[in-house]
């Protein structure tokens, strides 16, 4: 699917190019040129706010939670078992 845009984004251009018409484009060269040199900073500030993350958050009414829950304690799982990242969810901000 990101190929595909990328390569609308190409096919759309003028004769002459335009980079700043192209955003996805700049989406995918940033994160191949840029991401590796900032990945330690980047997943620090990542993971500062993923306890904020709509994962984490349920209803306080009973049957949104629990539909919350059946979505969404399958990923929470495997982020404890696989990445040692073990959340915990709030029905409270």
């Amino acid at each position: 699917p990101l190929a595909v845009g990328i390569a609308a984004e190409w096919e759309a251009q003028p004769r002459k190019i335009v980079p700043y018409t192209m955003q996805l484009m700049k989406l995918a060269t940033t994160a191949i040129d840029q991401v590796p040199t900032i990945a330690p900073t980047m997943k620090d500030s990542m993971l500062r706010y993923l306890e904020t993350d709509g994962a984490c958050i349920r209803s306080d009414e009973k049957d949104l939670a629990k539909k919350e829950a059946a979505h969404f304690d399958r990923l929470l799982k495997w982020l404890h078992r696989d990445l040692d990242l073990p959340l915990s969810t709030t029905d409270s901000l």
